[in-house]
C-alpha cells in the first residue's frame, strides 16, 4: 500500500497548473506573435524550412529588384535611342537639302551646316547619357568612362 499525503497530492496539482499556465503562455505567445514556431525548438524541422525559405523569399526579391533596374535601363535606353533616330533622320532631311546646289543661297546652306554640328553636339550628348545612378548607359562594362568624346 501506497501512502500518498496531502503534500504529494499538492504538488502534483501545482506542478500541473504550472505545465497548463506554461502551454498557455506559449500559445497566446504563438497568437500574439502570428507564428507557429517562435524559438527552433518548438518544431526543429520546421524552423530549417522557416530558415530555408526566407533564404528563397530573398533570392526572389533580389531577382526582382534586378529585372526592375533592367527595365528601367532598357526603357532609359529605348527613350534616348528613339531621340537619336529623330535627329539622325533631320540630320538627314538637312544632308539632301544641302545636296541641292543652287537652289539655296549661301547663308542658307551656312545653317544647314550650323544645324548639322548642333546635331551633331547632341547626339554626342545623346550618347553619353547617364542612368540615376550615374553611369553611361552606353560605355558597356565600363559604366564610369565615357563612352564617346
Amino acid at each position: 500500500m501506497y501512502r500518498i499525503s496531502t503534500r504529494t497530492m499538492t504538488d502534483q496539482t501545482i506542478s500541473s497548473m504550472l505545465e497548463q499556465q506554461a502551454k498557455m503562455s506559449k500559445t497566446q505567445l504563438q497568437l500574439s506573435t502570428g507564428k507557429r514556431i517562435v524559438t527552433p525548438s518548438d518544431d526543429p524541422t520546421g524552423a530549417v524550412r522557416v530558415v530555408d525559405l526566407k533564404s528563397a523569399i530573398g533570392r526572389v526579391e533580389q531577382y526582382q529588384l534586378n529585372a526592375d533596374r533592367a527595365t528601367n535601363r532598357l526603357e532609359q535606353e529605348e527613350s534616348v535611342l528613339f531621340s537619336v533616330t529623330n535627329l539622325l533622320q533631320r540630320a538627314r532631311v538637312l544632308g539632301v537639302q544641302g545636296s541641292n546646289t543652287g537652289v539655296y543661297s549661301a547663308e542658307e546652306t551656312q545653317a544647314m551646316a550650323d544645324e548639322i554640328r548642333l546635331l551633331v553636339d547632341e547626339l554626342e550628348g545623346l550618347a553619353n547619357t547617364r542612368d540615376s545612378n550615374g553611369d553611361y548607359i552606353f560605355s558597356g562594362y565600363k559604366s564610369g568612362t565615357k563612352p564617346f568624346t
